[in-house]
């Protein structure tokens, strides 16, 4: 059982890493076994719109563990010409060679998370519980916000094929109506679904004009963290900016 200095060193560790993160704040969701995400996308999916405004995009990521001694730390990295990827080891722990995972991701407007379980940050916000004949007791945690989304396409592009599906649902244009995000499983179980909903579109607009997906990624995923034996808790920087994400979010 940790001491009192060792749980002490790792809350420093953890707000260390919390303010070195880029100036750009983080915008994505990220899912738990059980939770679903209403957005109503700011995309349309449609070529000749999308490729215009970049709420849509694809992108590769490279992302691996830089703390193989003690509990994992996992990193981000875009894989792209402008980002220098000479941080990025040639295998990882295992001796498995890294290599990029192929995302997309999309702009939306939240409206309301629904969590399968409570968390600290949940009792802190006040998350609503919600009754479900289904489903037991679930919780809302009200967004209203607009958001990335951030998925992998899946396997044969499985979950890549349901945004397509979603798209055809609403007549060619997601930007008409809202869909349904969900995860189900964690590690290697993982699965997402996304599906089309008959919920009625918010009239919103952003305050200020959002950024293109890849915009938002070079920004915040466009310099590596990786541990140093400098004493500043085993870590340090590579660059001015850091991105490291939870890990069970960041690989499946």
């Amino acid at each position: 059982m940790p001491g009192i200095n060792r749980i002490r060193n790792r809350r420093q560790e953890q707000e260390e890493r919390i303010n070195q993160q880029s100036s750009t704040p983080n915008q994505e969701i990220y899912l738990r076994d059980g939770d679903q995400v209403f957005v109503q996308p700011w995309c349309t999916g449609k070529d000749d719109v999308d490729d215009e405004t970049g709420y849509l995009d694809e992108y590769f990521l490279y992302t691996w563990n830089v703390n193989t001694a003690n509990a994992p730390r996992f990193t981000n990295l875009l894989a792209h010409p402008d980002v220098d990827n000479s941080a990025v080891p040639d295998v990882d722990g295992f001796d498995n060679p890294i290599r990029p995972r192929r995302k997309f991701a999309f702009w939306g407007y939240v409206t309301e998370i629904i969590h399968k379980d409570l968390t600290d940050r949940g009792r802190e916000n006040g998350w609503e519980p919600v009754e479900s004949a289904a489903n037991g007791t679930r919780y809302r945690e009200t967004v209203n916000d607009f958001k990335i989304i951030s998925l992998g396409f899946g396997r044969a592009d499985s979950v890549f094929n349901q945004l397509i599906e979603a798209f055809n649902d609403l007549g060619g244009d997601l930007s008409k109506g809202v869909i349904r995000v969900s995860r189900i499983g964690a590690g290697l179980e993982t699965s997402y679904n996304i599906q089309s909903t008959a919920k009625q579109r918010a009239e919103v607009q952003p305050e200020n004009v959002l950024p293109s997906i890849m915009e938002y990624l070079l920004e915040r995923y466009s310099t590596a963290y990786q541990p140093s034996m400098n004493g500043n808790n085993g870590y340090s920087k590579v660059g001015a900016e850091v991105s490291l994400g939870e890990t069970n979010d960041l690989l499946f």
